[in-house]
C-alpha cells in the first residue's frame, strides 16, 4: 500500500512537470501529462484493491466501497488513456516517411520481382 501510494505520488509529480512545460516552456506535453495521469489512476486502483483485501474480512461495507473506488479508478485510467491517444496522435510521423518503411518497401519489391 505504501509502495503504490509512493508510485502514485511520483506519477502525479511527473504529470505536474509535463503540465508545467506545457504552460511555461512552450512544449506540447499534453500527451505525456495524460499518460502519467493514467498511471496515477492505475496506482490508485492498486492501492484500493490492497485496502479492500484487508477490509473484506472485517467490514463488508468498507470492502464494497474500496472495490467501487477501484472500479472508478479503472474508469479514470481508461478515460485518461483515451485522452492521451487523442493528444499523442498529432505527433506521430506518417509511417511512409520512416526509414524502416522505405527499407521494407524496397525489400518487398525485390522479393516480389523474384517470384
Amino acid at each position: 500500500s505504501d509502495l503504490t501510494e509512493m508510485m502514485a505520488d511520483w506519477f502525479q509529480m511527473s504529470t505536474e512537470i509535463c503540465t508545467l512545460t506545457l504552460s511555461c516552456g512552450g512544449l506540447d506535453n499534453e500527451c505525456g501529462a495524460s499518460l502519467t495521469e493514467s498511471l496515477v489512476q492505475m496506482a490508485d486502483c492498486a492501492n484500493d484493491l490492497i485496502a479492500s483485501a484487508s477490509d473484506c474480512i472485517e467490514d463488508p461495507f468498507i470492502c464494497t466501497y474500496d472495490v467501487v473506488t477501484a472500479v472508478d479508478d479503472m474508469n479514470s485510467f481508461v478515460a485518461n488513456l483515451l485522452s492521451a491517444m487523442d493528444g499523442c496522435r498529432l505527433h506521430i510521423m506518417p509511417i511512409k516517411t520512416t526509414r524502416t518503411h522505405n527499407l521494407l518497401w524496397r525489400y518487398s519489391r525485390r522479393f516480389n520481382r523474384r517470384r
